[in-house]
C-alpha cells in the first residue's frame, strides 16, 4: 500500500512539472494567398442596342377601330448569371391630338364627329356651335385592348379582355433567361371595334421599362405586379443549363447526349436525364439512378413542385423526396410515342419554406438496356409555387 501511494504521488509530481511549464503540440498550417471575391454580372441588351435607345422607338400612327398594331423586341441576357425580367408599361400622357375643329388655327378636338360625340352642338341656322356641354375624352388607352407572348406562350390572350389602362403601372413578369440566351417578345395592340367617335385623333403617349434581375437570393420584385401576371413560381431551375443547375446545386444529372429523339427535346430545349452515367465510370450504376436540386421558397411556403419531364411507352417512372422524406411518384408508360408532359406534385406534409432538397429517384426497369447511351428519365424544367 505504502508502495502504491508514492508511485500516485510521483505522478502528480510530473503533472505539476508539465503544467507549470511550457506545453508543446503538433501542428500544420497551410496557407491560402491572393484570394479574390468577383462579383457577376447582370445585363440585357433589347433588339442588339445596349443600352437601349428606346425614345420613339414605337409610334403608331393612325390606329382605328378592329386595327391591330404589333411591337415586337428580342431580349438577350449578356451578362453572366441567369435573370427574371420583367416589363412594365406606363401611360405618361394623352390629349387630343391635332386641334383644328372647328377652328383650324385653335380648335379643341381633332374632327367634327369628335366635336359632336364630346357633347358639342351645331346650330344650322345660326351655323355655329354650342360648345356648353363639351367635354373632351381623350384616354385612348381605355379602349386600347392587349395581349402579351413570349417565346411563343400566350402571357395574355385577347379574350382576356385587357386594356392598356388595367396594365398601366404595374410589372408583367415575362419569364427567365440564362446567360447568351435570348426572348422574343410580342405585343399586340389593338382599338376595340365599337370605339366610338369621341376618339378620334386622340394620342396617348407611354414608356415601356424592362427589368432584369438576379434569380438567386429572394429578391424582391421591382414594385407592385399586374394582377394576374406576376411571378407565377417561388424559385424555378432550368435542367442542364450551367448556370441554372450551379445555382440549385444540382447533383447526379446525366447530361443530354446529344442524339437520340427524346421528344423532340421539347421543342429544341436543353434537357438532362435523371439516370445514367453521370459520373462518367462507363456503366450505368444502381447509385447513379436519382438526381437532386435545391429549392429556395424563401420566406414564402411551397405546397407544389412542378415538373416539365418526358413520358411515352418506356417506363419513366420516378419518386420524389423533399429532404430525404418520400412525397409521392410519377407513374410513366402509359403514353405512345415520347410526350412531354407538366406535372404538378403537391407536397403534402412536406410543403417546406426556406431551401430544401429535391430529389427524384429512377423506379421503372433501372437500368433499361440503352442507359448508358440514352440515360433515363428526361427532365427540362421543375419550379415550386405556393
Amino acid at each position: 500500500m505504502k508502495k502504491i501511494i508514492g508511485l500516485t504521488i510521483a505522478i502528480l509530481a510530473i503533472i505539476g512539472l508539465v503544467v507549470g511549464g511550457t506545453l508543446a503540440y503538433f501542428t500544420d498550417t497551410e496557407t491560402s494567398t491572393d484570394n479574390t471575391f468577383t462579383a457577376g454580372t447582370i445585363d440585357i441588351d433589347v433588339n442588339g442596342e445596349n443600352p437601349w435607345e428606346g425614345e420613339g422607338y414605337f409610334t403608331i400612327e393612325d390606329m382605328k377601330p378592329c386595327a391591330v398594331e404589333l411591337i415586337d423586341f428580342t431580349i438577350t441576357n449578356v451578362g453572366e448569371n441567369e435573370v427574371d425580367v420583367w416589363k412594365h408599361l406606363d401611360v405618361t400622357g394623352f390629349n387630343t391630338g391635332i386641334t383644328v375643329y372647328p377652328d383650324p388655327s385653335s380648335g379643341p378636338v381633332s374632327s367634327e364627329p369628335e366635336y359632336l360625340a364630346e357633347g358639342a352642338v351645331y346650330d344650322p341656322v345660326t351655323l355655329t356651335w354650342d360648345d356648353t356641354y363639351f367635354s373632351a375624352i381623350d384616354d385612348i388607352s381605355q379602349v386600347i385592348n392587349y395581349d402579351l407572348t413570349v417565346d411563343g406562350v400566350v402571357i395574355i390572350d385577347e379574350t382576356d379582355d385587357v386594356q392598356m389602362a388595367d396594365i398601366d403601372c404595374c410589372w408583367i413578369y415575362l419569364g427567365v433567361i440564362q446567360p447568351g440566351a435570348s426572348m422574343e417578345v410580342t405585343q399586340s395592340y389593338h382599338m376595340q371595334g365599337d370605339t366610338g367617335n369621341e376618339y378620334q385623333g386622340d394620342v396617348v403617349e407611354f414608356t415601356i421599362e424592362l427589368f432584369a434581375q438576379q434569380t438567386v437570393g429572394c429578391p424582391p420584385p421591382p414594385g407592385t405586379e399586374c394582377d394576374l401576371y406576376g411571378k407565377p413560381f417561388l424559385d424555378y431551375i432550368d435542367i442542364d443549363s450551367t448556370s441554372s443547375m450551379s445555382a440549385h446545386n444540382a447533383w447526379g444529372w446525366f447530361p443530354d447526349p446529344g442524339v437520340g429523339n427524346y421528344g423532340l427535346r421539347d421543342g429544341g430545349s436543353s434537357i438532362a436525364m435523371i439516370g445514367g452515367d453521370d459520373d462518367g465510370g462507363g456503366t450505368c450504376d444502381m447509385d447513379e439512378n436519382d438526381a437532386t436540386f435545391e429549392m429556395n421558397a424563401c420566406a414564402e411556403t411551397a405546397n407544389n413542385l412542378v415538373i416539365r419531364h418526358l413520358d411515352g411507352s418506356a417506363n419513366d417512372s420516378f419518386d420524389i423526396y423533399v429532404d430525404g422524406v418520400y412525397v409521392t411518384n410519377y407513374v410513366g408508360g402509359t403514353i405512345p410515342g415520347e410526350v412531354w408532359v407538366t406535372t404538378t406534385f403537391p407536397l403534402g406534409a412536406q410543403a417546406f419554406t426556406g431551401q430544401a432538397t429535391i430529389r427524384l429517384v429512377i423506379t421503372g426497369n433501372y437500368p433499361w438496356p440503352s442507359c448508358l447511351t440514352y440515360g433515363q428519365g428526361a427532365v427540362n424544367w421543375a419550379y415550386i409555387t405556393k
